[in-house]
């Protein structure tokens, strides 16, 4: 009796208490909404955009006869749509008042749907006609979203992991070195049916919404907790106040992607795995500069506190604090890819003096354009058109890695990171006094 009345309280509280039917998907009501809905989201539409520039890289390799990267191209795309229709989710199941609107909850799932299975579809269908190679890769990336959407819908703190998929992109090739994709087919069949059946439960759970207020602040960026010690705390002033907003979690990340990206090196040679260490570290890094600005603009209310604390001659004082701090963290992530890159040559990856001194350009112009932009950003839209930057660096260090293999020359490289370091210094120098112009009340 019991179990009974559980399962009549829980069905009286879903979302969709009839569930989601075929006749949904054709009616043109479904899909009221659905541009202020996806693109006025800073988080839904960064993934979004992700997965659409991920498709049209892919397009780009696949017409310069590069198709070894198109299958790293269309697993960004399906695992940054999955994101998209996951962060629209916990934003649905966190909002109590969301069933005053008519209709508002069945048509964020159907959306939901039809989002994430015409990129689905499309991924794979692109990959088969013009990639087939990549194939079982894809297959791989679409099974890993599946069942990261069904595990986050069952937890929903489980979306503060989502970046582990982003870092395991790179490796979707290698798990599917000895795989055929026919063997993939059964588990994704089974997956479909676990997602349908995990849709059609819905119900409104109070952790959603600090989840998706947490992920808005801090930029999906998550570390797990640890007691503060010395060597943090004299981090965390060393970079002060550029990690004012972010808290003790910018230095806790430099030193755990630092050790991180040391400690993989024992697996990868064990096992002769060959994964792009710099370059993961790389994107981590990057990620952490876009990061101060990011959680400026969301907790901007904190400029203020920020203003009032001593050490600061002004506003103007305040601007060179910050733009001093933001070089200290660039010369740290520098720093930190100089002792991955000697970790290397310890453990015998072939590693070149040219190719190191790239390796090391790339951190410091990518960190200078994501300080300088996020400098310049005024809200979250701005913000997230910094993404661009992290998708530009992590293609630029891949192919530059194939170069390595290929056992091209690195002068060209070497020239474009020049460039690139030259316009990024500029740019960082130039929008120092750009932060704050109108007064810490306004942005």
């Amino acid at each position: 009796m019991n179990a009974i009345l559980t399962n009549l309280v829980r069905s009286a509280n879903r979302l969709t208490p009839h569930g989601v039917k075929l006749s949904d998907f054709m009616s043109r009501d479904s899909y009221r909404g659905m541009f202020r809905l996806w693109l006025f989201d800073a988080g839904s539409v960064c993934f979004l955009l992700t997965s659409l520039f991920g498709f049209g890289i892919a397009v780009l390799s696949l017409y310069n006869d590069k198709t070894s990267s198109i299958g790293l191209m269309l697993s960004m795309s399906v695992v940054s749509s999955c994101m998209s229709v996951l962060w629209q989710l916990n934003r649905l199941v966190g909002a109590e008042t969301s069933f005053l609107i008519p209709g508002y909850q069945r048509n964020v799932v159907v959306q939901s749907i039809v989002i994430l299975l015409s990129i689905m579809i499309f991924a794979l269908g692109f990959a088969v006609i013009f990639a087939p190679q990549t194939l079982a890769s894809v297959l791989i990336a679409v099974l890993i979203s599946l069942a990261f959407l069904w595990g986050c819908l069952h937890w929903n703190k489980g979306f503060q992991f989502s970046i582990l998929l982003f870092i395991g992109m790179p490796f979707f090739d290698q798990m599917t070195l000895n795989l055929p994709w026919w063997m993939l087919v059964i588990p994704l069949v089974m997956l479909l049916e676990f997602v349908r059946v995990k849709l059609g439960q819905l119900t409104w759970h109070h952790d959603a919404r600090a989840t998706y207020l947490s992920g808005m602040e801090m930029g999906w960026f998550w570390l797990p907790s640890m007691k503060q010690h010395n060597l943090l705390d004299k981090l965390n002033r060393y970079l002060h106040p550029a990690s004012f907003f972010v808290g003790p979690l910018l230095a806790m990340a430099l030193v755990m992607v630092t050790v991180l990206g040391l400690l993989i090196f024992i697996p990868s040679t064990l096992f002769e795995w060959h994964l792009p260490i710099q370059l993961i570290v790389g994107q981590l890094l990057l990620m952490m500069c876009c990061l101060v600005h990011w959680s400026r603009v969301q907790r901007w209310r904190g400029v203020e506190t920020l203003f009032m604390l001593p050490g600061f001659s002004g506003l103007v004082g305040l601007q060179q604090a910050f733009f001093k701090a933001s070089a200290r963290l660039i010369s740290l992530s520098i720093l930190s890819m100089l002792l991955v890159c000697l970790a290397g040559l310890v453990f015998g990856q072939p590693l070149s003096l040219p190719f190191i001194a790239h390796l090391l350009l790339c951190v410091l112009w990518s960190g200078l354009f994501a300080l300088g932009l996020g400098a310049l950003s005024r809200n979250i839209s701005q913000m997230s058109a910094i993404m661009l930057v992290m998708i530009i660096h992590s293609l630029f260090v891949s192919f530059s890695f194939k170069a390595l293999q290929a056992q091209q020359d690195m002068d060209g490289w070497l020239m474009a990171d020049f460039l690139l370091t030259v316009v990024g210094v500029w740019l960082f120098i130039w929008s120092k006094d750009r932060l704050w112009r109108k007064g810490v009340i306004e942005l």
